[in-house]
């Protein structure tokens, strides 16, 4: 069980806070007058390419000080776009100098403003040189800054609008030690409200960055910080005093007001128009503090261009006070994705039809690993789980009328399910299952199962003589080899999550095979037989292939193709080998090489009987086909209720369910890689999804309108 765990204060101590903060902070503001604050979206772009753009923004600020009663200045990071050219930083000191003596402003570090625009060294010479501690030394409301003699995280002391305000801008991904040094001050300043400008906080689905928004915090990136997500769980709800979260970074817009764990209201942002037309075209946000109304009201506005962007997302109103709301329930939203542990392919996918619960209500989350669901007030334990991985819990605080920010995160269980005894293994080891002897036939079963104490796995490969043959991104490999008669090594490899390769090797031999069973006497020379199977043979799988070649010259290699695929190739004028076949016709060939590379080749066609719920034949691999009812020409399919409802799914590695939706929400589940289940469907029309999951976790889906008359 992986739990998301909250730092919480006393319930003493957090009353003794938020009484001295809302009593200090509310009778400041009865007598405080509008003010505004305007925040620089990253500006990377303009100190790169458009510094006359820079320019326009620090001009109109410094020119409207007075008439907008600008008295604090934001930027969000990204200051500049390469931090080892001076140039750039000279565009940007040059528009930042309008300001200099006019109005305080506090400019963050962002990505791009680390050395060589490597965050994770954590190097900023070139940013403390222009925009580091002695730039702003001589300002009396400058504050600090940490670590010593770098502003990656500093601190200013403003008066907005007649009330002493904290502004604290912390570093990149914060690490804990960043944090641990804020702490010290937000708790030397209980009285005063804050606002926290971080370059990479929100995304712009509104929600906070969590683990799989981005790639930026993960072992490669050395960055070894929080993401947004578990930045408000561990450190921004925490505080009484912060009212405002500003962050850029991500291309886009995006906001949100949640209630931190003290009852205040906590307004967060993310604006970053980096992408679009000449660096952003010099849109900046205007923030209109007005402490009368207990509100914020936020513009878009292009001092370059001379216009503003009044879609809802980019002017609004916020709310600087909680307002009073009678509510009983709040709600959870969030989707349901498989964890970022380092998997390939397999880290943060969706998964659909994963059961959500709360103390009082249990749901599936939808085709697209969705859900929102309503919820009691107060903390809340919310839990995902699915097959095949352990349960995950996590702890929120749910108030009336706010939806929590609420993503659950699935991790593979992966010794529920052994492929063989492993309890006795060693940390950081791979056993092999099977072959159990080291004298195995041409065609033979691998498995092997790798184990760590800590962590996970994500990563298994197989080679064969040297030579990588399978790759999963999982603890257990189980696969079947064709080889040639002599010695073979095997190795299996394994990574963990923090990148540690171990392995182990196993050595088999494969006896040459016995002579063939049909008789050469009359064949033409040269040919190729196909001694059995006969042509046309109904056969079960695997199917026993043996073949023998006829040459006046030396043969020098016999090859084995299913439906045109090589399968297996021997040293040798004979061939003895098994092959696995799915049901239906498959066309086997066998081709013969001489010394003088001339080349025959044999075919037969066999069939594998089964019993499909309909022909995928022709499907492509992988795919999901809605057998019955079949879909209409043109339009809507008609039907009646109950529908009778058949899947077939196809698919190169094992299907684990098939899984019907009706109008997004799970209906049916089998284990199975087809579906054949009867659903009563009410009046008019409906959506039916078919949806399989293959053994990596891999959806595909098909997707079929209908209508019930």
């Amino acid at each position: 069980m992986h739990n998301l765990r909250h730092r919480l204060v006393s319930a003493t101590g957090l009353a003794l806070l938020l009484v001295v903060f809302w009593a200090s902070f509310a009778a400041a503001q009865d007598q405080a007058g509008d003010f505004t604050v305007v925040v620089l979206p990253d500006t990377q772009y303009y100190s790169a390419s458009y510094p006359q753009i820079f320019n326009s923004q620090t001009q109109w600020i410094a020119a409207n000080r007075d008439a907008l009663n600008i008295q604090l200045v934001i930027g969000v990071g990204d200051i500049v776009d390469g931090p080892m050219q001076t140039s750039q930083w000279q565009n940007a000191d040059a528009a930042v100098k309008y300001l200099d003596g006019v109005v305080p402003y506090v400019l963050a570090i962002g990505n791009h403003d680390y050395d060589n625009v490597v965050p994770g060294s954590r190097q900023v010479t070139s940013f403390n040189q222009w925009f580091g501690p002695a730039r702003y030394a001589a300002y009396p409301w400058y504050g600090g800054n940490f670590p010593e003699g770098s502003n990656e995280n500093f601190y200013a002391n403003v008066t907005l609008g007649g009330v002493d305000y904290l502004i604290l801008a912390l570093e990149y991904i914060p690490r804990q030690s960043a944090l641990d040094w804020a702490d010290g001050i937000l708790k030397a300043n209980p009285a005063k409200p804050a606002i926290l400008v971080t370059h990479s906080y929100m995304y712009r689905d509104n929600t906070t960055i969590d683990q799989c928004d981005t790639g930026d915090n993960t072992p490669s990136t050395k960055t070894n910080g929080l993401d947004g997500l578990t930045l408000w769980h561990r450190f921004v709800s925490q505080y009484p005093n912060i009212t405002t979260v500003l962050s850029g970074h991500i291309l886009g817009v995006g906001q949100r007001s949640d209630l931190g764990v003290n009852g205040n209201l906590v307004n967060q942002m993310l604006v970053d128009y980096q992408g679009w037309a000449n660096g952003g075209n010099g849109y900046l946000r205007i923030l209109t503090f007005q402490p009368s109304l207990n509100q914020v009201q936020v513009q878009t506005y292009s001092p370059y261009l001379g216009k503003y962007l009044t879609d809802s997302g980019s002017q609004y109103v916020w709310n600087s006070q909680p307002i009073a709301n009678l509510s009983g329930t709040g709600s959870l939203k969030g989707n349901v994705r498989t964890a970022r542990i380092g998997a390939t392919g397999a880290d943060c996918k969706p998964v659909p039809g994963a059961t959500v619960a709360t103390s009082s209500s249990t749901l599936s989350a939808d085709e697209n690993g969705s859900f929102m669901m309503d919820s009691g007030l107060g903390e809340q334990d919310l839990s995902g789980s699915d097959e095949g991985f352990l349960v995950t819990t996590d702890h929120h605080q749910v108030n009336a009328g706010f939806t929590t920010d609420a993503p659950l995160f699935l991790y593979p269980d992966q010794y529920s399910q052994n492929l063989c005894d492993i309890s006795s293994a060693t940390d950081h080891s791979v056993t092999f299952c099977a072959p159990t002897s080291t004298t195995v036939s041409s065609q033979f079963r691998v498995a092997a199962e790798s184990k760590v104490t800590s962590g996970f796995i994500n990563l298994m490969q197989l080679y064969v003589d040297g030579v990588k043959n399978t790759e999963l991104a999982t603890n257990k490999l189980d696969t079947t080899l064709t080889l040639g008669a002599g010695t073979h090594v095997l190795l299996a490899k394994a990574r963990d999550s923090f990148g540690v390769f171990f392995s182990n090797t196993f050595t088999v031999s494969v006896p040459a095979p016995p002579p063939p069973t049909c008789n050469l006497t009359s064949a033409p020379t040269p040919s190729v037989i196909i001694c059995t199977p006969g042509s046309n043979a109904a056969v079960t799988s695997p199917a026993q292939v043996i073949a023998q070649a006829k040459d006046s010259n030396v043969i020098k290699r016999m090859q084995l193709y299913l439906d045109g695929v090589l399968k297996f190739t021997v040293s040798s004028s004979q061939l003895n080998t098994s092959v696995a076949l799915t049901g239906g016709t498959h066309r086997i060939t066998v081709v013969s090489t001489n010394s003088a590379n001339a080349i025959l080749k044999a075919t037969e066609l066999v069939t594998v009987p089964v019993a499909p719920l309909c022909d995928v034949s022709a499907a492509p691999t992988p795919s999901v086909t809605i057998c019955s009812p079949a879909a209409a020409q043109t339009g809507s399919t008609l039907v009646s209720s109950p529908l009778q409802v058949q899947g077939q799914g196809k698919d190169s590695l094992p299907i684990s369910r098939m899984q019907l939706y009706v109008d997004g929400v799970a209906k049916s589940t089998v284990s199975s890689d087809q579906l054949n289940v009867s659903v009563a469907l009410s009046s008019g029309p409906h959506r039916l999804t078919v949806m399989s999951t293959n053994s990596a976790n891999a959806t595909s889906k098909s997707t079929l309108n209908v209508t019930v008359q």
